[in-house]
């Protein structure tokens, strides 16, 4: 659990360093906090608006035909 809430790991990183499946990890591991969801979820949405900031920034020169 402190390795999902605390650190951050994925439940893929979890399941593979326990020699389980993903299913298993989270049936009887994970108990996702509150806080370690909305960290997750902002870390995600950070990612996505970077990609988005420089995807929008190559096409800035280009000129549509």
């Amino acid at each position: 659990m402190r390795q999902l809430n605390h650190f951050g790991f994925s439940l893929m990183v979890v399941a593979r360093m326990l020699g389980d499946d993903e299913k298993t990890v989270r049936k009887n591991y994970a108990d996702h906090d509150d806080d370690a969801i909305s960290k997750a979820f902002n870390d995600e949405m950070a990612k996505f608006i970077k990609k988005q900031k420089e995807k929008d920034d190559d096409s800035e020169g280009e000129v549509a035909v």
